[in-house]
């Protein structure tokens, strides 16, 4: 069975039980009740950042990762690749690689 999936702006709530699922109401901090929304995966994940420090903004280590010795990953590799106000991740990998393996580590989970 698939599973509901309801969204309130970036809050999604994923119910698997089909009779719990109708009429759900999200309660806000000023005590206004709305009603959520159903949605599909696609629409309620879509421009939504799922990354830890997404933005790289923490200055901490990136959350990537690869065992390969010939791959480097970094944040903001050059002014010139680096967005104004922001900052980018890079994973650069050396010319006589034919493959390597990176993968996203999660520091939260």
């Amino acid at each position: 069975m698939q599973p509901d999936i309801y969204s309130l702006g970036s809050n999604i709530l994923v119910s698997t039980e089909r009779s719990c699922a109708d009429d759900i109401l999200a309660e806000l901090a000023d005590g206004q009740q709305i009603e959520l929304c159903e949605t599909s995966p696609h629409d309620a994940l879509a421009g939504i950042n799922l990354l830890y420090d997404g933005d790289f903004s923490r200055g901490e280590d990136v959350a990537f990762r690869s065992s390969n010795p010939g791959v480097t990953i970094g944040r903001d590799i050059s002014p010139m690749w680096t967005l104004e106000h922001g900052h980018v991740a890079y994973v650069a990998c050396r010319s006589e690689l034919e493959s390597a393996r990176v993968w996203y580590h999660d520091p939260v989970h």
